[in-house]
């Protein structure tokens, strides 16, 4: 089980990894056994996720190269090595090439990323090679960790932050640590709620029970999202409006300001929905699906931002 992550941001690349070794249902920290999963090869340094028997295998296999045939400093000359490389460990290091039937080469059996002074390389099974500009992860955690990483990346002031982040988030979430986000927010449910009898709930002045309150229902709706989409392999519909939260955010509340200005906010709810909605179904209910078409709405705007690669940042 393993999170490997690097990163470039500000002039410097940034390598990390997990130290937790697995054999069967047995584990092995750090304190019990030297795993370091990344490695240094002359003026890179190679990180590596798959079976624990390719961790002495590759850094043999690359320590033992010619200096003539180890060349990582571009996505060519990585796939070069590499290609050379791997008749080496078939020969004389006994690799089983195959994995499925319909493969269309011979796998490596293993995916590795090499961060160097030129970039980051990500190599994966068939010895294809990527170029990433910014980061990226491999192993079983990458998935939460490249979700952190790409969070934080604009607010983080170095490479390290970003890589170490992605690492922790990669190994908690992977680790089955989702159930602290219920008990947190089913705590701050309750600690904001039995607040606010003493300091009552107002979103304007953010007072603290509100805080709480609310903070409790994000890290319930984290919880949910992260059982639903991470573990049970459902569609992540929300993440349109993840990738462009400040167009979302922005461009809803200039909307309202646009809708107020002629007084067309309140006919176009008081039409649209609660003339009709009211008598039938009391005053509630016109005023949640009038907020929920309005989500829809902008999710509508996001989603077609994100079919043709619009992106606004700061």
């Amino acid at each position: 089980m393993t999170t490997i992550c690097v990163a470039r941001k500000a002039g410097q690349v940034a390598i990390a990894a997990d130290a937790l070794v697995t054999f069967g249902d047995t584990r092995l920290a750090h304190g019990y056994e030297a795993n370091d999963k990344v490695f240094r090869i002359g003026d890179s340094w190679v990180g590596m996720a798959g079976t624990t028997a390719h961790f002495p295998v590759l850094r043999r296999a690359l320590g033992a190269l010619p200096k003539q045939e180890l060349n990582l400093g571009s996505r060519d000359e990585v796939f070069e090595t590499f290609l050379k490389l791997h008749p080496k460990l078939k020969e004389q290091f006994f690799l089983n090439t195959k994995e499925e039937e319909s493969d269309p080469y011979e796998s490596s059996q293993f995916t590795v990323l090499i961060a160097n002074a030129t970039g980051v390389y990500g190599v994966y099974s068939y010895r294809e090679v990527f170029e990433f500009d910014r980061f990226w992860a491999i192993g079983s955690g990458r998935s939460f960790a490249l979700g952190a990483m790409y969070a934080y990346f604009e607010r983080a002031r170095t490479a390290r932050e970003v890589a170490e982040l992605g690492v922790r988030a990669g190994a908690w979430l992977r680790e089955g640590n989702g159930r602290y986000l219920l008990l947190g927010g089913v705590s701050s449910l309750a600690l904001g709620g039995a607040w606010a009898l003493v300091f009552p709930l107002n979103k304007n002045l953010w007072t603290s029970s509100y805080v709480l309150w609310t903070g409790g229902w994000a890290m319930l709706a984290l919880a949910v999202c992260h059982v639903a989409i991470d573990r049970w392999g459902w569609p992540a519909i929300g993440r349109r409006f993840g990738v462009n939260a400040i167009a979302a955010f922005a461009g809803s509340a200039l909307m309202v300001y646009v809708l107020l200005a002629p007084g067309w906010w309140e006919p176009l709810y008081r039409i649209g929905f609660a003339q009709w909605m009211t008598p039938r179904f009391g005053p509630y209910l016109p005023s949640l699906v009038f907020a929920l078409a309005f989500v829809a709405v902008w999710w509508l705007i996001v989603y077609g931002m994100g079919r043709r690669g619009w992106r606004l940042k700061i």
